[in-house]
């Protein structure tokens, strides 16, 4: 089972660790909906100790949950004439994994902030963020190139998609 940290990180890798990205929400009927991501330096350059500060805002509609699990799919793109999309495997917890364990106490927790769970719905603004990138050993072939990414977040309770965002990127 991967760490709240480990997804943190990879998440962050996905979606801000590029010059360029683009992202969207793919489930327009979950409850969840992503409305803004801010950061900060752009581009993030891939080092253990690099500093990175991230936020951004969501709007809930009803019930949020309290339990979830994060399935994260990346492709990386090969080929110039004819793109073909590799997928990226899951090894040691980096890559097309599921992230398991993870609840809304834990996640406020890890955030420094008083627990609301389950998160009320309306709007809300992720608390703007810094992180360390720890040290995360990627074959050289994996730190640049285009990236497709798609992260769902489910209810481990009800099994309802809570969440879904599509990430295009680039990494240099």
């Amino acid at each position: 089972m991967a760490s709240f940290k480990q997804a943190c990180f990879l998440l962050v890798v996905c979606i801000f660790a590029v010059d360029a990205f683009s992202w969207k929400n793919c489930d327009r009927g979950a409850p969840v909906q992503v409305k803004k991501v801010t950061l900060s330096p752009t581009p993030v350059r891939l080092y253990e100790g690099a500093k990175i500060t991230f936020g951004g805002s969501a709007e809930i509609k009803g019930n949020a949950g309290v339990n979830y699990k994060v399935e994260l799919s990346i492709k990386r793109k090969a080929g110039s004439w004819v793109p073909i999309w590799v997928p990226i495997p899951c090894i040691s917890n980096v890559g097309s994994c599921t992230y398991t364990g993870l609840s809304c106490s834990k996640i406020w927790k890890k955030l420094n902030k008083p627990a609301q769970c389950p998160v009320p719905a309306g709007s809300h603004n992720l608390p703007t963020t810094t992180i360390t990138l720890p040290k995360v050993d990627l074959p050289s072939f994996l730190t640049s190139g285009t990236y497709w990414a798609r992260a769902k977040l489910i209810n481990t309770d009800n099994r309802r998609v809570m969440a879904c965002v599509e990430i295009d990127i680039k990494i240099r």
